[in-house]
């Protein structure tokens, strides 16, 4: 399922996904943190 997210990304399209698992962190362009109810940059 990864390699399939990853190849919609290689072709441009912009996913949005939601993860506790720091592991798939590291295949992000960005990563977003909630905290306290804010949205920021890791």
């Amino acid at each position: 399922m990864i390699e399939a997210l990853h190849k919609l990304a290689e072709a441009g399209k912009t996913l949005i996904f939601s993860t506790h698992h720091q592991a798939l962190l590291t295949l992000a362009n960005r990563v977003l943190l909630v905290t306290e109810g804010e949205l920021r940059d890791a």
